[in-house]
């Protein structure tokens, strides 16, 4: 199931196989955050790798919260990238009004992470900056 909202022909760096969930197929991405991302990567000037798009309810990073999440509302996405890059992005994204940033960048190189979300502009979540 995919939001026929999001007209993916506008958004020449991402595409909606990119944020399909991987537990149900679904992508359910909101066009304002669509709209934000390809702004920040036509700034970024890079390659943005999704590493997690839309989440079903029912995918095991969801299905435990107690309420539904950024992913499951189709408001973030979490992009690989590490060291300067993850510093680039987060600047970037922060001078977009991005207000919740998520900061994963222990382990694997390959398995670093920036999560990008804007539910709080919809008033669903607070402002915050964190690390796992």
């Amino acid at each position: 199931m995919t939001n026929p909202l999001v007209e993916w022909d506008k958004y020449p760096n991402f595409s909606e196989g990119e944020f399909i969930c991987g537990d149900t197929d679904e992508c359910c991405m909101q066009p304002a955050f669509i709209e934000v991302l390809q702004k920040i990567r036509q700034i970024y000037g890079r390659p943005m790798i999704i590493s997690s798009g839309y989440r079903s309810i029912i995918h095991p990073k969801e299905r435990h919260k107690s309420k539904a999440g950024e992913h499951s509302l189709g408001l973030a996405a979490d992009i690989l990238c590490h060291g300067v890059d993850a510093l680039a992005l987060i600047h970037i994204a922060q001078d977009m009004l991005v207000k919740r940033i998520g900061v994963s960048q222990k382990g694997d190189l390959n398995s670093r992470y920036v999560h990008l979300g804007i539910g709080n502009r919809f008033g669903l979540f607070s402002e915050a900056i964190w690390s796992y």
